[in-house]
């Protein structure tokens, strides 16, 4: 259990970036134990990532066990390989611009983290129907879902995914 001047401290760090948690967790050794609780690496915001192996091969130390949303955006040396090391406990995903993604790698998200609610795959060219059919089938809490600029997403695709949503829900 924590002490109570570190939930306010947990509360500020859920807002910063990786590399500024990094430079909080080495800040001191009373803050770097602070940074191996599992809640202060909760939400990770990785925009401007520019080497996705080192970043996202962390992903699978047990210190990011219980991180719950991930952003990366406009990272082209983001892989659908990439997307198989997410934690399963992810419920915010957000992978805007991330030219490289395709439907498997979605497939792969899908798959791995049915927990989520919210997915953002803004303006991936390379995702289409087949991904976001995917999602539908996989993913049962999802409540948001951005497909802007993904011009290989039909609207034929999207209402199949809200009809397939819609049964499973309803079952």
């Amino acid at each position: 259990m924590l002490p109570p001047k570190w939930h306010a401290i947990l509360c500020v760090c859920e807002h910063l970036g990786a590399r500024d948690l990094s430079a909080v967790a080495r800040t001191c050794r009373e803050w770097r134990s602070l940074s191996l609780e599992p809640g202060f690496w909760s939400r990770l915001d990785l925009r401007g990532l520019a080497s996705a192996e080192r970043a996202l091969g962390l992903l699978s130390t047990p210190k990011f066990s219980q991180t719950t949303s991930i952003a990366i955006q406009f990272c082209d040396a983001l892989l659908d390989a990439h997307l198989a090391l997410f934690p399963p406990t992810l419920r915010e995903i957000v992978l805007d611009a991330c030219h490289r993604i395709t439907d498997a790698g979605v497939e792969t998200v899908a798959a791995r983290c049915r927990q989520l609610r919210k997915l953002s795959l803004y303006w991936n060219n390379h995702v289409s129907d087949k991904g976001v059919l995917k999602v539908a089938l996989f993913c049962r809490h999802l409540v948001e879902l951005s497909l802007s600029g993904c011009h290989r997403v039909t609207s034929n695709g999207t209402s199949r995914a809200a009809r397939r949503a819609a049964r499973r829900g309803a079952a």
